[in-house]
């Protein structure tokens, strides 16, 4: 009995119905993500405005900002931020479980 998978291509068999649409997706969906990644880090890195003639790759952006007297109070609040929202993720999935297995509430 023939299998039911059709075959696009002669390459082995390696294309087939069964693995277009993942790898199609894959495709698409790293495009959309790694096109805009990219022009953020080359942005960054570029003197002027990503079309602007006479621009060179520079690092002085990132020293400017990590350099900063402001730099660590940001970063310290950042991480308070990001801990506090985790112990409150954390206590809103966890608590079904407490009161469940304490019989209170």
């Amino acid at each position: 009995m023939e299998s039911r998978i059709v075959k696009l291509s002669t390459l082995g068999g390696k294309i087939t119905t069964q693995n277009v649409i993942p790898v199609g997706c894959i495709l698409i969906i790293s495009y959309l993500v790694l096109i805009p990644l990219g022009m953020l880090l080359i942005g960054s890195i570029r003197s002027a405005p990503i079309g602007e003639q006479g621009a060179h790759f520079t690092f002085k952006n990132y020293l400017k900002a990590d350099l900063s007297p402001r730099f660590f109070p940001l970063l310290g609040y950042s991480f308070i931020y990001g801990f506090g929202r985790g112990r409150v993720s954390l206590g809103a999935d966890a608590s079904p479980i407490f009161f469940q297995r304490t019989g209170k509430g």
